[in-house]
């Protein structure tokens, strides 16, 4: 942690975690601090009774335990993506933006929903939650195709690309003759079209499942 409590300072360096860190200040600083005043709003004291009763603080000060469970449950909330307003919704994209890796080891860390229900009050006004829940302003879930491509291996990724890469060259150097470099290139026959588009890929996936089933035999 960076975030200094007899300073009420975010310390920004190596290893530092300055989303995490927030998290931490607004909730054991901005939000304490708030509900401990004599003439605190109701809400603000019920938002920090959630906290202190979800870390077992109730009657001790904050613990840099505390401060860490905050600090990274913090940063799950942020990492779901789910913005409690429409002027924060850039802001949890961008923040949001790991790998799935990263997400799943994040996420271990999220809060009950009471605990998310104060994070999104500490960040936006009822109003504007509202406008949100009215918008639906959830991140959007990525197309399918886009969770299908990303769980492929590196290679077949690159096999991808480059076949779709390969078939726009085709279509091309067939549709019409050109000049590169100062080089006239002939456009290609017709006729052969199916074969320039589809041989080649088809030759480096035979190649590379001969390797797999070769490899595979050698364990």
């Amino acid at each position: 942690m960076t975030f200094d409590r007899a300073t009420n300072t975010i310390g920004v360096g190596p290893g530092s975690d300055f989303v995490a860190d927030s998290g931490a200040f607004f909730v054991t600083v901005v939000l304490r601090g708030l509900a401990t005043k004599p003439d605190a709003p109701p809400q603000i004291r019920q938002d920090w009774d959630v906290i202190e009763q979800w870390l077992g603080s109730k009657g001790h000060d904050v613990t840099k335990t505390d401060e860490l469970r905050v600090a990274k449950a913090w940063r799950a909330y942020v990492v779901l993506g789910i913005a409690p307003s429409e002027g924060l919704r850039p802001a949890f994209r961008f923040f949001s933006n790991v790998s799935e890796e990263e997400r799943t080891r994040l996420l271990t860390e999220i809060p009950p929903p009471q605990v998310l229900e104060v994070f999104g009050r500490l960040l936006a006004t009822q109003p504007e939650r509202e406008r949100r829940n009215l918008r639906q302003d959830v991140t959007p879930t990525p197309p399918a195709w886009t969770s299908w491509f990303k769980s492929l291996s590196r290679a077949k990724r690159l096999f991808i690309v480059a076949t779709a890469a390969w078939c726009l060259w085709v279509v091309f150097r067939t549709s019409d003759g050109y000049e590169l470099l100062g080089v006239r290139l002939r456009e290609w026959d017709d006729d052969m079209f199916l074969i320039n588009l589809a041989l080649p890929p088809a030759l480096i996936a035979a190649a590379y499942a001969a390797y797999q089933w070769i490899k595979r035999g050698e364990k």
